[in-house]
C-alpha cells in the first residue's frame, strides 16, 4: 500500500473509487474534472490517493483557509474498508496540514454514515451537536 499526491491523470480513478465506496458526489460542480484539477494545481500536496497493484484505492482531499483544515472525499474501496487505510490518510493528510501552521481539523459526515463517523472518533475527532450547519449555494452542483 503506498499513499502519495494525486496526479491530475489519476481522476478517473478516484471517481470510480467514489462510486465503489458510495460516496455521493457531484459530477458537474464540485467533483467535476475541471473543479478538481483546478483545486489540486492550488493544493498539490493536500490531495492524497492510496494505491495498491496501481489501482487507486483510498482518497482524501483536503482544504486549508488558513484558519481550519477540512478533510473531504474520505473513501476507501469497499476491498480494504475496516483495515485502517482510511485512518492512515487521514492522519497523513492532517501531518500535510500542520506543517502549514494548521491547528484546527474537521469533517463533516452524514449522520447515517456509521463506519466513518466512528473513524472520526478513533482518530480524537469530537462529534459537536451544538453546531447547527448553515448553507448557502449559487448552484445546485457544488
Amino acid at each position: 500500500m503506498h499513499i502519495r499526491k494525486m496526479k491530475k491523470e489519476d481522476y478517473g480513478e478516484l471517481i470510480e473509487l467514489w462510486e465503489r465506496a458510495g460516496l455521493d458526489y457531484k459530477q458537474c460542480g464540485r467533483d467535476s474534472r475541471e473543479h478538481i484539477l483546478k483545486e489540486l494545481r492550488a493544493n498539490p500536496d493536500l490531495f492524497l490517493v492510496a494505491e495498491q497493484d496501481g489501482k487507486i484505492v483510498g482518497s482524501v482531499l483536503a482544504t486549508y483557509g488558513g484558519r481550519k483544515g477540512w478533510l473531504n472525499r474520505v473513501a476507501v474501496d469497499p476491498e480494504f474498508q475496516g483495515k485502517g487505510l482510511g485512518k492512515k490518510l487521514c492522519l497523513k493528510v492532517e501531518s500535510v496540514l500542520r506543517k502549514r501552521g494548521c491547528m484546527i481539523f474537521a469533517m463533516q459526515i452524514h449522520n447515517s454514515n456509521k463506519r466513518s463517523k466512528e473513524m472520526a472518533k478513533g482518530l480524537g475527532y469530537e462529534e459537536r451537536k451544538d453546531i447547527i450547519y448553515f448553507r448557502k449555494k449559487d448552484n445546485d452542483d457544488f
